[in-house]
């Protein structure tokens, strides 16, 4: 997968993976043991963050060109997109509403998923059914 194409990728899933790691670490910290832990929320949820950036820009790198890996990056792509767009786009165009982040939750997130899913198969299944290039061929030839 190309360099600018991982970076896209990540730029999509990162926010996501911070906002669920944040915000669950934090509520559980603060049931845990009360508000005075919950400062540990933010840098557990950044170092999460870090090492799942890193994970998944070595796999992007190793990953072939078979429907696996693109089911996955697909699935990742998609549910982290329509994650983003589904529990930011309501506090963006209507902040007074409390609910906005259950539709990213709820709806948006898990239909990204496996909309991502099925069109990263459809593309790997192309892309490998698809005719290699001749390296023996002349170019304009």
């Amino acid at each position: 997968m190309s360099p600018w194409l991982r970076v896209l990728v990540l730029l999509a899933v990162l926010p996501a993976a911070f906002w669920w790691g944040f915000f669950m670490l934090g509520a559980l910290a603060h049931a845990a043991v009360g508000g005075a832990a919950a400062w540990l929320a933010l840098p557990l949820s950044l170092l999460g963050v870090g090492w799942l950036g890193r994970a998944l820009w070595r796999w992007m790198r190793a990953s072939g060109p078979g429907p696996g890996p693109a089911v996955g990056i697909g699935a990742l792509l998609g549910g982290a997109l329509g994650f983003d767009l589904g529990c930011f786009g309501p506090l963006l165009f209507m902040p007074e509403s409390n609910q906005g982040p259950l539709l990213g939750i709820l709806f948006t997130g898990p239909a990204g998923v496996v909309l991502g899913a099925l069109l990263g198969g459809v593309i790997g299944w192309v892309r490998r059914a698809a005719p290699a290039p001749d390296p023996n061929a002349k170019p304009g030839g």
